[in-house]
Formats: C-alpha cells, structure tokens, sequence
C-alpha cells in the first residue's frame, strides 16, 4: 500500500476536494441525525398481552400510522389508545402467528380487510398469547416496537456523546448520519487520504449504529469510503451489543437503574473500540484488506450467486448491473473482488430507503473478509 495521498499535485488536489466535498454534505445530515436521536426518546410501557386491545384506525385519529391499526394499553379508552408503526405491526404479526404477507394484503382491502386484521390481533395476541408480557415502546404517539420484555434498554444518547468525544481526541470528525424511524447509524473518519490500491484514494474510520426498536445490535464497524465516487462500506463488526437482558417489572420507571447500568456498560465498551478502530494499526488494517481486494480476481457470476440469501432479486440484479457496466469512474476497473464490493455499495449509494442503505453498506463490507 502506498502510505498517503496520491502520486502527483494534481491528483491529489482532486482528491481532496472530493473529500471537502464529502464533509461538507455529510456533515448536514450527520447533525439532523443527532437532533432527531435526542428529539425521539422512546416511551416505555411493560404490557401483559391481555390488556392489548387493537383497532382499525379510526377517522380523526390524531397519529398517522402507516400500519393501520391502533392498540390501547389496558381499559382507559382512546386518550391512551396508539397507532402502530409496520414495524410494531410485524412484531405482532409474528406473535398472532400470522404471516407478514396476509397482514399487509388485509391493510389492501380498505376498511373490512383493517377490522379482520385488528380482530385477528385481538384473538392471535391476547388468546393466542395468554400471560405473555411485552416491552411497548413508543415516539409520541406511535408504537414503533412491541418486544420481549427481556429486550435489554440502551440509551443511545451518552454512547453518542462518547464517540463525538473518541473522535475528536483522535482528530477524527462525523461525515455522515442516516436514520429511519427505527435505525440510525453515523459515521466518522480520520480526514487523511490513503491510496491503498493505484489510484483508489479512500479515507477511513467507524460507523456505529443502534436501534432502539429491535432492528439491529449497538455496533460499531470499521467504515471505508471511496472517495472518487463516495461509495461506502461498513466492514467487519467490532463490537455488537444484543439488546437481550433481565425481565423488565411491570414498573418500567422502577427498571431505571437497569437502565443506566446497562448503558454505562455500553458506553465503555463502545469508548474502548472507538479508540481501537481510529489507531493507525487498525486502518491499515482495513487498508491492507482492500490493496488484497484489488488484485484478486473473482468469477462474478458465482459471487452474485452466493448473495441470493441476502439480497432481493431487484438488488442483485442491480449489483449484476452495475457490475457488469463499462463504468470506471462510479468502480474501480477490472474483474476483481473490489469492483464487487464496490458494486454492491453504488447500488447501496443510490437507495433511497435508509434501512436497505444500510444493509447493503454492510454487504458491501462483508464481501470484503474473504480478501
């Protein structure tokens, strides 16, 4: 690997203002991202699944639920009855037994196919289910997550806090941050300009992400970002944090010392692994990965092959696609493992829903470990 920068005035020129570039639009999202994390404090309720009561969204319904359906907790009427975010709707779906396909075709059907469906939540959950016990969370008045009550709480907040600090004391800033309503995941580079491979100028750090709905661990990976394009990749996990723990008491605000020991312990481990992920031993680590990567040549018709399990048809036919294009500027040229990654993360660049951003930035990275 050549150590930093490119070979001449020129390219090296071209290369920073691409970086300033990356900065200057990331950063704007980054901020918004940080904003919304502070703003969306989830609202905890630990429910016994014979007191959930569900219903069909009712005309003049104060939320707007893209499931359709509302639930109430216990028997105080509508001033505590929520809507239900998909996400929560597939949560209980899976509780009713009930596949995800047939709830979605029922909310087709308009106002008889949403009654069936609520009525199928209020037998499925609350006779299906007797004595069971979940943990709801909500944002406002919307049910994002219905969960086990073992799901183990972290405050997203201080761990954010402790990563803005990691990286600043490194010399490292965020370039970038994605939310959904039930994921986010930020990202943070050294601003230093490395050529691991002729002509492929990258910068490198971390990306940490969290869901506070059951979406995915609190992890951190190592991140890449190719600069002459800004396709980027998550590489392999450096820390992954299950939200699995205690039972949670019926009395959440009891379970706040839970609360706290938990995210202590979240915050140092992510504090330790953000330092060891910004050293300069760990990035040429990630660095050596792609110089491999670079000059290794794949059959891409078996690699497209081996992501069927986890891509759809329409992603993996855009992969192929992309792949298979004349493009060298977007790719990096040849019939090598790292125009694939590549092609996995320009596909990942231009989706517009967040949580598939993500997934593909993660394949894109995964792809890389065999390199």
């Amino acid at each position: 690997m050549s150590n930093l920068i490119a070979s001449t005035p020129a390219q090296r020129q071209v290369a920073q203002s691409r970086l300033e570039q990356y900065i200057a639009q990331g950063q704007a999202r980054a901020v918004g991202l940080q904003e919304r994390i502070l703003r969306e404090i989830p609202t905890d309720a630990v429910a016994k699944s014979e007191v959930l009561q569900f219903r069909a969204l009712e005309p003049g319904f104060s939320a707007s639920s893209p499931a359709g359906i509302t639930v109430a907790l216990g028997n105080q009427g509508g001033e505590n009855r929520y809507a239900i975010h998909r996400h929560a709707l597939g949560h209980l779906a899976e509780q009713a037994k009930m596949p995800m396909a047939y709830a979605d075709h029922l909310l087709t059907q308009g106002q008889w196919g949403a009654d069936l469906l609520a009525r199928n939540l209020n037998d499925g959950v609350r006779l299906g289910q007797p004595k069971s016990r979940y943990l709801v969370r909500r944002v406002g008045t919307e049910v994002r997550a219905v969960l086990s009550s073992k799901f183990r709480r972290i405050d997203a907040r201080p761990i954010l806090d402790t990563l803005i600090g990691e990286a600043q004391r490194a010399g490292a800033i965020v370039v970038d941050g994605r939310g959904s309503d039930i994921r986010v995941e930020m990202k943070f580079i050294v601003p230093k300009i490395f050529e691991p491979a002729p002509g492929e100028f990258m910068v490198f750090g971390f990306a940490w992400s969290n869901s506070d709905f059951g979406a995915g661990a609190n992890n951190l990976r190592a991140f890449a970002n190719r600069l002459a394009c800004w396709n980027g990749m998550t590489m392999e996990q450096a820390l992954r944090q299950v939200h699995l723990g205690r039972q949670l008491t019926d009395d959440v605000e009891w379970s706040q010392q839970t609360l706290e020991l938990d995210t202590r312990t979240a915050v140092s481990a992510a504090r330790d692994t953000a330092r060891a992920l910004l050293s300069e031993v760990k990035i040429a680590e990630t660095a050596e990965k792609i110089t491999r990567a670079a000059e290794e040549g794949i059959d891409p018709k078996a690699k497209l092959e081996s992501l069927k399990k986890r891509v759809s048809k329409t992603d993996a036919k855009e992969i192929a696609d992309a792949f298979n294009s004349p493009d060298v500027v977007n790719l990096p040229a040849g019939n090598t493992m790292w125009r694939f990654s590549n092609a996995i993360s320009l596909v990942a660049r231009d989706a517009e829903n967040v949580d598939r951003k993500l997934e593909l930035e993660r394949l894109a990275g995964d792809v890389l470990k065999a390199a």
